[in-house]
């Protein structure tokens, strides 16, 4: 990949599924991961509390997409990926037209088919729950490539 400064690697938790764009009753299960939450609130202030310079492309490693080889993203424009169900009708209606970055991913692709994983392109999949539920706070403007 092209020269720039390091960035760290970070964990992020989509809650449970859209549960973030969410109000719920103080009573319910949901309350703590919902729009109100501390959790919300986290991902929203997260490149100001953990200090670190909002990238231009963010490379995602998602649990949601299973597959039998290594399979890297690389729409130009992505589209979301609802694999959720049972939840309020807004949270189907949720936008975030964040741009991929097709040239970096082939350029991951092709660290990973050196390193030896077989691996393959699909420009085709949408970004699943897993990906735009917390990148969608933490980047509301979707003005990052992934």
């Amino acid at each position: 990949m092209s020269e720039s400064s390091e960035q760290s690697v970070v964990f992020l938790s989509h809650g449970a599924g859209p549960s973030f764009y969410m109000d719920t009753p103080t009573t319910s299960p949901m309350h703590s991961l919902d729009a109100n939450s501390k959790a919300a609130e986290f991902l929203r202030k997260f490149i100001h509390t953990a200090g670190i310079q909002k990238p231009e492309v963010v490379l995602v490693l998602s649990a949601h997409w299973e597959e039998r080889e290594v399979t890297v993203n690389t729409n130009a424009q992505h589209k979301l990926l609802f694999d959720y169900g049972g939840f309020p009708p807004h949270t189907y209606n949720l936008q975030w037209p964040v741009a991929g970055a097709p040239e970096v991913a082939r350029e991951a692709a092709a660290l990973l088919s050196q390193a030896g994983f077989s691996c393959r392109e699909d420009e085709r999949r949408g970004l699943d729950h897993g990906v735009f539920v917390p990148l969608k706070l933490v980047f509301p403007k979707a003005d990052v490539k992934g």
